[in-house]
């Protein structure tokens, strides 16, 4: 049982180590090593086609549910959740893409290349597409995608809408200390905006739910975005 175990998440390792790699393409800007005298960039940003494949693969490895990870006969004799390990690692990524970092270089790739880049507006469009494709198919989601998409939308709140870092008593008084992301980047904007159209979307597909599991979820993402736009 021990070295089932083992087995297990050393595949999954594995296979998280890869869905890093192909994500790092996205956003991503390639060093070519190179003598003075030998011509052409050092630095170059990863072409726009090569991103967008990257993307591709992404929603038809990772976010389009792989059942492969998925033996729940295994949990007993390996002590993990497969579908709450998978759900993590989709949140993982999709946190990352979303990432104010990762926004910032494919905005300084659209200024350095205009129509050549793979702007933040487009990668966050197609992430949207494979994510929550059920919002224009309308149809019923299933349980691991349910986590998927309440993963996808914590990770975007916890970009749009920190939580304070807690006050910390220095000196007999207490503090609260500066937390959450840079108020001049337009990375937040554009997330906001992100955040506010797939709310809205949400709510439209919620109310011609093919059923009750899929329309309390999309009730409850839903929710989840309001509170966190509009909060004080």
């Amino acid at each position: 049982y021990d070295n089932l175990a083992t087995l297990y998440k050393e595949v999954v390792g594995q296979y998280s180590r890869y869905m890093g790699h192909v994500t790092k393409n996205i956003g991503g800007i390639e060093t070519t090593p190179k003598s003075i005298e030998q011509p052409g960039a050092v630095y170059e940003f990863t072409s726009k086609a090569r991103q967008k494949e990257a993307m591709a693969f992404l929603q038809e490895q990772l976010f389009t549910t792989p059942s492969w990870l998925l033996d729940y006969k295994l949990m007993p004799i390996i002590g993990v959740n497969p579908g709450t390990q998978l759900a993590g690692l989709q949140a993982q990524v999709a946190a990352r893409l979303m990432n104010p970092s990762t926004l910032g270089k494919l905005d300084l790739f659209e200024q350095t290349k205009g129509s050549a880049a793979y702007t933040s507006t487009e990668m966050l469009s197609d992430l949207k597409k494979g994510i929550w494709s059920e919002l224009a198919t309308r149809k019923a989601i299933d349980p691991q995608r349910r986590m998927l998409q309440k993963g996808y939308v914590d990770a975007l709140i916890a970009i749009v809408a920190p939580a304070p870092a807690p006050a910390q008593n220095i000196g007999g008084m207490q503090v609260q200390m500066g937390g959450g992301g840079s108020k001049i980047s337009d990375a937040t904007s554009l997330l906001k905006g992100h955040a506010r159209s797939l709310m809205a979307e949400i709510k439209a597909a919620a109310a011609a739910a093919p059923n009750q599991a899929t329309r309390l979820h999309l009730q409850d993402v839903a929710g989840r975005l309001s509170d966190a736009l509009d909060k004080k």
